[in-house]
């Protein structure tokens, strides 16, 4: 029983092998259609009895055969350069092709009779094409049978000798009979090894893709466990020492506070105002960060005034600007709207302004403002006047696995999440975010926010 899907499978697969084959069809055939047309032509008789029809009709037969087998070796070419898909018309152009030498197999075999009892031509065009063509046995076997019932019934008009016409009726269906057993055999052959290797290919690509995986999987749980150790780490240290500093100084000032100095009651405030501060800061980051690695973090952008956004955030660093006596310069324009989350957008400008000031010495300069890129989304930078960024840490500030608490001008620390959560932030506004340095000179950071428009107010 014949397996149809394997076959319209395999079918499929052997479309532009037999196209190319056919393409060589000239380079086979005209060498020996050129031979025989010279020598029967030069053994021409002058007379014009049988055996002159006879060479005239093999001249003529391998001159059509020759000019046939050009035309389909160029238009096989020209199919092959289309890059055609499995068509149902290419392969009917296959199956003419096929016929024609069949019918010229059995033309030449009918007319040999007339001289000859020989049945070359029978013998050698379906083993040929048997062996060149790669087709499915049914149509083949169609072919060949209806060949064969023409060859069986027209060889009586030719050949008048019994024993001959039942010698050359047998031989001729042996000679299909085998032809048909190595075409089934070939395409049977060609088509599982090619099966398997588009089976093996697609194992390979599957075990491909697999391995991408978990490749991708490798590097999710590295970041995932540099992730949880980032925030352990911080629990542990960034966030769990200061509480211990705070509870202590409350105990000694509620312990003490009726002894204390008026003035320095007031620097142990302000350094309770202080530590408080940045306790709820890194709380606050905390907390964004762990919203974002879970995907919980709602996303709500708004038109907004960048200025607006500035003034309400410097705010929080003012003391410590001013005891450092560190200028902050506002170079942003009034009426530049961005669309930006506001809670996120302030996380971002907090972290980078802290940054700034941390590294800033006594008596420097920080700087922000907005410039326009080429395709005019504004570009908002923090430039400070601080001690800079050696570059062999520029490329890991904003990586979660990398760890760079550097100690700030007046010995203040941080956790390394700050620029890390500004990164995750400033990329779920669709923009970017990077840095320029260079050591004793300062640093400006930079990221871009989508502008909605400039107002003009």
């Amino acid at each position: 029983m014949i397996n149809t899907n394997y076959n319209s499978k395999i079918t499929n697969i052997f479309l532009n092998e037999n196209l190319k084959r056919l393409s060589y069809l000239p380079f086979v055939i005209l060498p020996i259609n050129i031979v025989h047309i010279i020598l029967f032509y030069l053994n021409l008789p002058y007379s014009t009895g049988d055996e002159y029809i006879w060479r005239l009709g093999i001249i003529i037969s391998h001159g059509i055969f020759g000019i046939l087998a050009l035309a389909f070796g160029l238009y096989s070419k020209v199919l092959l350069k289309k890059d055609l898909e499995p068509i149902q018309q290419v392969w009917y152009l296959i199956y003419f092709a096929v016929c024609l030498s069949m019918l010229l197999a059995v033309s030449l075999t009918v007319f040999d009779q007339i001289v000859t009892p020989a049945i070359n031509p029978l013998i050698i065009i379906p083993l040929i094409v048997s062996i060149a063509l790669l087709l499915p046995p049914v149509p083949m076997l169609i072919i060949f049978i209806i060949s064969y019932i023409v060859f069986f019934f027209s060889i009586q008009f030719t050949q008048s000798d019994l024993n001959i016409l039942l010698s050359n009726r047998v031989n001729g269906l042996g000679i299909f009979v085998i032809s048909f057993i190595i075409s089934a055999i070939l395409w049977k052959k060609n088509g599982d090894e090619q099966l398997s290797r588009e089976t093996i290919f697609a194992q390979q690509k599957k075990l491909e893709e697999i391995n991408q995986e978990l490749i991708k999987q490798a590097e999710e749980l590295k970041l995932l466990n540099s992730t949880k150790d980032k925030f352990f780490s911080i629990i542990a240290h960034d966030l769990i020492n200061p509480i211990g500093s705070l509870k202590n100084l409350l105990e000694i000032i509620s312990e003490k506070y009726k002894k204390i100095p008026v003035s320095e009651l007031g620097d142990n405030l302000n350094v309770l105002k202080e530590t408080s501060t940045n306790i709820l800061a890194l709380t606050q980051d905390l907390l964004s960060w762990s919203r974002s690695q879970n995907k919980t973090i709602s996303f709500n952008p708004v038109e907004v005034d960048l200025k607006d956004i500035y003034i309400y955030t410097s705010e929080i660093f003012k003391t410590i600007a001013e005891q450092k006596k560190i200028s902050m310069i506002n170079d942003i324009p009034s009426g530049i709207i961005i669309y930006a989350d506001v809670n996120m957008f302030t996380t971002i400008l907090r972290n980078l302004l802290s940054n700034a000031i941390k590294f800033t010495p006594f008596e420097g300069e920080i700087a922000i403002g907005v410039k326009q890129s080429a395709d005019k989304e504004p570009i908002i930078y923090v430039r400070d006047s601080g001690i800079g960024i050696i570059p062999e840490i520029i490329s890991e500030l904003f990586k979660i696995d990398s760890s760079f608490s550097t100690v700030g001008t007046y010995g203040e620390r941080g956790t390394g999440l700050g620029l890390i959560l500004c990164k995750e932030f400033v990329e779920i506004h669709g923009g970017k975010i990077w840095v320029e340095s260079e050591v004793g000179k300062g640093s400006t950071f930079y990221f871009s926010l989508p502008i909605v428009k400039e107002n003009t107010k």
